[in-house]
């Protein structure tokens, strides 16, 4: 998603392609750094600063931010780093309500999204903090914890720091196929 968001037309024949890729009830599951952490960490910038993150991860822009409303909603580009395993890639900011769809504060009016366009419905959405909250004592979750060798600093069971802050940028979503191609 956070790549293809360079233009409308490529975020639109992206979903399209899902769309046509899923059987009705299929579902797209995916992973994108939050529009809403990014607003954060743009509005948490000092004056003389483009880049936010820390040892872990940063999100550089090519000019420092002036704004936090993406109108319009594609080309707003910002290089990603991510320790030992994404070296200063070019990445889009998707403003989730331009995919998912919104309620205008406005006149609580419905209004279009990419996604249902594509026949695509959500199904769910969590910020990776909510999620780790809400399951860190599942036995399934903890035990895959455990084979992916996820332990803080003192080699207890768990995310703190800067790994925490960095697992912050991120919201899990998943779209159910609901008619039509």
């Amino acid at each position: 998603m956070h790549y293809s968001f360079e233009s409308e037309e490529k975020a639109r024949t992206m979903l399209m392609n899902v769309s046509k890729n899923l059987r009705r009830g299929g579902y797209f599951i995916g992973t994108i750094p939050s529009s809403d952490a990014i607003i954060e960490g743009i509005k948490s910038l000092p004056d003389d600063s483009k880049e936010f993150g820390n040892s872990v991860y940063k999100v550089r822009f090519p000019e420092r931010p002036t704004e936090t409303v993406f109108r319009p909603p594609y080309g707003h580009r910002y290089n990603f780093y991510m320790e030992d395993a994404v070296e200063n890639v070019p990445e889009y900011i998707v403003p989730f309500e331009v995919f998912r769809g919104y309620i205008s504060p406005v006149d609580g009016r419905a209004n279009g999204s990419l996604a249902e366009d594509a026949n695509l419905e959500m199904v769910y959405r969590r910020s990776f903090h909510e999620i780790y909250q809400d399951e860190k004592d599942d036995d399934e979750f903890g035990r895959l914890m455990d084979r992916m060798g996820v332990k803080d600093e003192d080699g207890v069971r768990g995310i703190k720091g800067e790994e925490w802050e960095a697992a912050g940028l991120y919201l899990a979503f998943a779209f159910e196929k609901r008619g039509g191609y």
